[in-house]
């Protein structure tokens, strides 16, 4: 029998292992970005749309954004998907990408079709099976069907003609044919096709439902629902309507369907994109069945909190374990939602309500938490997109309820979304605040005696400085030089470093004007404290699309990976081999990866697949070829340390009702993983081309970091075919994850590999 290990929450941690826990050196300041339990940059509006790009039997997803670029994922494994690149061949169409993939001129590589907020871009393949694209044409049709435009394309009438239908922000699809066969432009037909309209910002998207020759329609709306029509005949260009609320499913704003069987069990998979909360997955209840059941809200990977969002890190109940609050929005009648560390020192945190003493928010409210006045109560301060600052206090110590004392704090009037900071700057024992506005300015406040709850600005423009919009102070002290530090974010994306000039002086001095390397679009607020207990200050980031970052301070970090794992043993199954093994002690540990080989040799041992802590088990049902496999399992921690090898077990298997090719992957085109995985400083490479071209071909063997730069060149000759090693010494490169492909002629191969300095 296989063992189905896999449920819903591993697919974080999958995608943690096949993107190498993501981790990035973060500049002088020493930072690393970990994206375990769904931390890591959200998006706004994610528009999918699938296919094996590659043709590695795995299927692809792309994922359009509301900032106009592209994430692009890989199927791991049945339904759950690994992180690649958040902009996938460093395409930007500005705003609003909402892309397709088709294939417009039959020349054999794929078409991806791009909807912008005005505008409709094609790229193509570069090559047969690659993952790059490059620009063709930004003129596909002469006119302009409004804006926000999302295209589907289909050939409605089997004439050899491709239509091209294009929804838009008034709710209506807009008709176009191709001017003659694969040419590369379409002229308008209808501009209210059907005479249709679902009200406003629709998505079109073709399938044939369920093979009976007539063409599906589904379109989503910007309330959250799906219609569904059906073609009127066969060849028709027509269709009439069977559902307003396809699957009774309403996921909130600006649904995006896409429907497909992907893991091939007959039983249909909906991904619905949606503006704030990045990307469902459903699947049919049955085969042919109308309802479908919901698979994942976290196909990205990531938490999407809301939009446009605020928060604050603070132990609210002083139980030891860290509270965030965070001013999710997310439509009409949103509230704060609470969540607490699973135990102390985790970098796991659980939704605890997700109305919060019911403080209903609205877009761009921030949040502060101190104790002004000295009381032993916490003070929470609520910052509206208005300019008011509300105010309130815990009714008891320890307490999560809290009461309303004034709907303006201060009677502060400084601009939109005041971000509020409390500390100590000088030595006149009064708590200082620091607020930040909407225009960009700083402005500082001094209590007005010990215990007050009354303030009183001080300095205008503090600093003298004026960055972008929506300014983000943060005051603490990063580094334990008794000097405070103050970290100030702003609408550019970047963090800026001051800190004190002298112990209880109010000047500052910039440090660092891109502090830890970090740029996460407009609008990031940064918080700062303790997360793993190891006495150095941890930063969380909270970006405008609604995620939250979490960044590790490395000095005391532990770097000692877990025991070796025990015990592994596998058996045939079938055309599956089950693998078994002893339960590991360590109590960080998060992960087991899954490796294997043909041969009894780790440096080409391949990485399979990665199985939750608690699990000990795995079937792997990714075999096509008949062979003797060997297999190897390693551990690795919540901080990504990695441990060593386990015993190796083999299993001789004979593959049934598989085409067997035996076109071995000793003398096939392959790459093979690097090791040692994590490295540092430098790694081994080992590749084959194949054997059944004698002829010296051009190989190319290159390394790229994850927003598609190439950073180094190991090979690029002829070279006949045959198996090689190439050693690779980063030199300063920061940590982090980097792909390196092997591409020979029109055959190409990508992997992925972890630099951890």
């Amino acid at each position: 029998m296989r063992i189905n290990i896999f449920n819903t929450s591993l697919i974080l941690k999958i995608l943690i292992l096949l993107i190498g826990l993501n981790f990035y050196s973060l500049s002088a300041q020493n930072y690393t970005e970990v994206n375990v339990f769904g931390w890591g940059q959200a998006m706004d509006r994610g528009v999918p749309t699938f296919a094996d790009i590659d043709n590695d039997g795995y299927i692809d997803m792309l994922v359009g954004n509301n900032d106009g670029k592209m994430w692009h994922l890989e199927q791991a494994s049945g339904d759950e998907f690994a992180l690649i690149s958040c902009n996938f061949c460093s395409i930007d169409i500005g705003s609003e990408a909402s892309p397709t993939i088709t294939n417009i001129d039959n020349d054999g590589l794929l078409d991806l079709v791009i909807g912008g907020n005005d505008e409709l871009e094609w790229y193509e393949q570069e090559v047969v099976n690659s993952n790059h694209f490059v620009f063709v044409s930004d003129e596909l049709i002469a006119v302009d069907p409004g804006a926000h435009w999302t295209p589907a394309l289909a050939d409605l009438n089997n004439d050899g003609l491709l239509e091209l239908i294009i929804g838009e922000s008034g709710g209506e699809l807009w008709y176009f044919e191709q001017d003659s066969m694969n040419a590369g432009t379409f002229s308008l037909v209808d501009e209210m096709w059907m005479d249709w309209d679902a009200g406003s910002y629709v998505h079109p998207f073709f399938t044939d439902l369920n093979g009976d020759s007539l063409l599906d329609l589904f379109v989503g709306e910007t309330n959250g629902k799906t219609y569904h029509l059906i073609q009127d005949d066969t060849n028709s260009s027509t269709f009439h309507q069977v559902s307003d609320f396809f699957g009774g499913i309403d996921i909130g704003e600006s649904a995006v369907p896409y429907i497909f069987d992907l893991d091939n069990d007959n039983k249909l998979d909906l991904f619905i994109g949606e503006w704030f909360n990045g990307l469902y997955h459903y699947e049919q209840t049955d085969s042919g069945s109308a309802a479908y059941t919901l698979i994942s809200n976290k196909v990205l990977g990531v938490r999407d909190f809301g939009y446009a969002i605020g928060f604050t890190v603070a132990d609210i109940d002083h139980d030891g374990l860290l509270d965030m609050l965070v001013a999710a929005y997310k439509g009409e009648n949103s509230a704060f939602e609470q969540y607490e560390q699973t135990e102390s020192g985790s970098l796991n945190f659980t939704l605890q309500d997700e109305s919060f003493n019911d403080i209903q928010i609205w877009q761009y409210h921030n949040l502060a938490t101190y104790d002004i006045n000295g009381n032993e109560l916490l003070d929470l301060f609520v910052s509206t997109n208005t300019g008011a600052i509300k105010w309130y206090e815990q009714d008891a110590s320890n307490s999560y309820s809290f009461i309303l004392k004034g709907d303006n704090f201060n009677n502060i009037s400084i601009g939109q979304s005041p971000h509020l900071t409390f500390g100590y700057v000088d030595d006149d024992s009064l708590i200082d605040m620091i607020a930040g506005e909407g225009e960009g300015y700083l402005y500082y406040y001094e209590q007005d005696s010990v215990n007050a709850v009354t303030f009183t600005r001080k300095i205008d423009h503090f600093l003298g400085i004026r960055l972008t919009y929506y300014i983000t102070p943060e005051l603490t002290d990063i580094d334990g030089d008794s000097l405070q530090d103050l970290i100030i974010s702003s609408n550019s994306g970047t963090i800026r470093y001051y800190e004190q000039t002298s112990p209880y002086s109010t000047d500052f001095t910039l440090i660092d004007d891109a502090f830890a390397s970090v740029n996460y679009g407009n609008r990031i607020i940064p918080c700062f404290t303790d997360v793993n207990n190891d006495g150095s200050i941890d930063m969380f980031i909270a970006e405008n699309g609604g995620g939250i970052s979490l960044h590790l301070r490395n000095e005391n970090s532990d770097i000692t990976p877990p025991d070796v794992p025990q015990d592994l043993t596998a058996s045939a199954n079938g055309n599956y081999v089950d693998l078994y093994w002893t339960a590991s002690e360590a109590e960080d540990l998060l992960l087991y990866n899954i490796y294997r080989s043909n041969r009894n040799d780790t440096t080409v041992a391949e990485y399979v697949n990665s199985v939750n802590h608690d699990v000990t088990s795995f079937s792997d049902s990714s075999l096509t070829v008949s062979d003797t496999y060997y297999y190897w399992l390693t551990a690795l921690d919540q901080i990504g340390n990695e441990s060593g090898f386990s015993n190796v077990d083999s299993v001789n298997i004979t593959i049934v009702g598989i085409k067997d090719t035996q076109e071995s992957i000793l003398n096939d085109f392959v790459l093979y993983q690097n090791y040692p995985n994590p490295f540092n400083p430098s790694t081994t490479i080992r590749y084959s081309v194949e054997t059944q071209n004698l002829a010296s071909q051009q190989v190319e063997l290159s390394i790229y970091n994850l927003v598609g730069q190439k950073v180094a060149t190991l090979v690029n000759k002829k070279q006949p075919a045959g198996s090689y090693e190439v050693l690779w010494n980063t030199g300063d490169l920061s940590s982090g994850v980097y792909l390196y492909r092997l591409q020979a002629g029109n055959q190409a191969q990508t992997k992925r590999m972890i630099l951890l300095k």
